[in-house]
């Protein structure tokens, strides 16, 4: 993990590793958020030639662009001195200011919370940013849209979906999510917590339980 995320789900990135299949030429994460599984994927392993991130929050992308782009970003947050009153100061800037501005507002916001415990995950990310550069270069696109056209841009034979949605996904778009899964040309592994009516809705496809720090996760696969 490389910035704190609600919902981020590298702790399962082990399980999705093993199960991407091989000869794939693009990996894509409809909901990326802070590309948690991404981050812990294995490039030895997984030699995909387009790496996209896509997510619907045009803050997020706009983050990921600075990281991938900007060298005026990593130098501004690398002279941070972080505190609870640098904090506040993002919150309030970040609808206002110039990209590089917006995309480092954001991060201090990810990184610090919404009220003030310590910057300790500021300091973190600036360690980290170097260790996770080779996957940063890696990143092939940025897509800020929603997921039925993430899929639709990239769904192709050879594409890998690893698709994380939010948990407050309601029923109807699970049921959208299972019809897109099922008729796509490529391979996608779907994860989401235990809820009723999940093994209802994609009954029609490979389904795993697992079990992680944090509790017990459905995978769900249409390979």
């Amino acid at each position: 993990m490389l910035i704190p995320y609600p919902g981020e789900k590298s702790s399962i990135a082990n399980f999705i590793s093993p199960r991407i299949p091989e000869g794939i030429d693009s990996y894509i994460e409809p909901f990326s958020g802070m590309f948690g599984v991404y981050f812990s994927l294995r490039f030895s392993k997984m030699k995909a030639s387009r790496n996209v991130y896509s997510d619907p929050d045009p803050l997020n992308c706009m983050l990921f662009d600075a990281m991938r782009n900007s060298p005026e970003f990593i130098k501004e947050v690398k002279n941070i001195r972080i505190c609870e009153d640098r904090l506040n100061l993002a919150k309030s800037r970040v609808s206002d200011d110039s990209y590089d501005r917006k995309a480092v507002e954001h991060l201090i916001s990810l990184c610090c919370g919404e009220r003030w415990t310590s910057g300790l995950e500021f300091e973190v990310f600036k360690m980290k940013f170097s260790a996770y550069k080779y996957h940063i270069d890696g990143i092939s696109e940025i897509m800020c849209c929603g997921w039925e056209e993430s899929i639709r841009k990239n769904d192709s034979k050879k594409s890998f979906f690893y698709i994380n949605p939010p948990i407050s996904q309601s029923d109807e778009e699970h049921i959208r999510m299972a019809s897109s899964i099922s008729t796509m040309e490529g391979k996608a592994i779907l994860s989401t917590s235990p809820f009723d009516g999940a093994r209802r809705i994609y009954s029609g496809f490979r389904i795993e339980s697992i079990w992680t720090i944090c509790g017990e996760e459905l995978l769900i696969s249409n390979q």
